[in-house]
């Protein structure tokens, strides 16, 4: 009796499973075309299927699932109940929108789409948002082929600033691109440029830069327009504030010798005569470390071995590191500000910078 009531449960429970699931079919179509389209990505629960060639698809539901998503490239996302009518399905194509890039040689500006050479142009938002403080280095990463090494130093005259690499003409001389400002090659220091007062810049990089600029636009052009007043507008205020926190150099964690290694290094230098020639000399000395200062007038009879290792063991417990950490190297906060004014008539417009 008992095994026949085990049974009379499994079957209902596996008849009951049976009611739960259903098989859905159907087919996606183009909203417009009526035309079936393969490969579309259906999502049920945590299972996923794809249309066939002809668009039609086909699964099994179980007990849980409530929605399929429909995706596909180029068609907006839809989601239906499965207990809706999911025989036929329409999907409608998804509009894109793109942003009119205007590139500008220098002489005038055009619609980037009716172009035909290699151009990259930078919104004046775009060079805003970056943390660095001169129009050169926010320029980096930009364009695919800018090649910008700045030496430690700062000293402008060795900046390695390169578009479309080398010019055979003129060599490393010739190695900087041609910069144009509003209209005019500019030869000046690159720092004097503020980067707050920049409209756009547009990057000319094939050979139809020469054809406006020449030869020299032969390691390519750099065309920066800045900001000017317009007519009839309103009165702008813009306040710009970059504040840069630079943390001090961990020092510390670079492997160096110790104290009193180097204290026992320059004993064994001063025994073999490595400072001979210095000490020696009395006309103009070269400097010496105290260390080998010690040793010097302890062998001169001026101070006594007490002296000498009193002295010596002051010294090994002096850390170099912990000076330059206290007393030279400090976090640096760099602060640079910019406001911008500009107003228009019938007549005239006005830019005033203060930066």
């Amino acid at each position: 009796m008992e095994k026949i009531t085990v049974f009379l449960i499994l079957s209902f429970w596996s008849a009951l499973g049976l009611c739960q699931s259903r098989l859905i079919e159907g087919e996606v179509l183009d909203s417009l075309s009526r035309r079936p389209l393969p490969g579309v990505t259906l999502n049920y629960g945590q299972l996923s299927t794809k249309t066939d060639g002809r668009g039609k698809f086909s699964f099994e539901s179980k007990a849980g699932m409530k929605q399929i998503i429909f995706n596909h490239i180029g068609y907006q996302t839809i989601t239906r109940d499965i207990s809706e009518d999911n025989s036929v399905i329409l999907l409608s194509r998804s509009e894109l929108e793109l942003e009119e890039i205007v590139v500008s040689t220098g002489y005038q500006t055009f619609d980037k789409s009716t172009s035909t050479g290699s151009y990259v142009s930078v919104s004046g938002e775009q060079i805003a948002n970056l943390p660095q403080e001169d129009f050169l280095s926010r320029m980096d990463g930009f364009s695919s082929g800018l090649l910008l090494n700045r030496p430690a130093n700062g000293n402008e005259q060795n900046n390695m600033f390169t578009v479309r690499g080398l010019s055979t003409l003129g060599g490393v001389s010739m190695s900087r691109p041609l910069i144009v400002l509003d209209g005019f090659p500019y030869e000046g220091d690159l720092n004097a440029i503020n980067p707050n007062d920049i409209e756009n810049i547009s990057i000319l990089k094939d050979a139809s830069a020469s054809a406006i600029w020449g030869v020299r636009a032969g390691n390519g052009v750099v065309v920066v327009t800045t900001k000017a007043g317009s007519r009839r507008s309103k009165l702008k205020v813009e306040v710009n504030t970059l504040t840069t926190l630079t943390e001090q150099p961990r020092i510390k964690s670079v492997p160096r010798i110790s104290s009193s290694d180097y204290i026992e290094l320059e004993k064994f230098l001063y025994e073999n005569g490595r400072y001979t020639t210095f000490l020696n000399n009395t006309t103009n000395r070269p400097a010496i470390t105290p260390v080998v200062e010690l040793l010097y007038q302890h062998g001169q009879g001026n101070i006594t071995d007490n002296d000498l290792e009193t002295e010596l063991g002051r010294l090994e417990q002096v850390d170099i590191y912990d000076q330059l950490t206290d007393h030279v190297y400090r976090n640096m906060v760099k602060q640079q500000t910019s406001a911008n004014i500009s107003w228009g008539g019938d007549i005239a417009s006005n830019y005033f910078s203060l930066g």
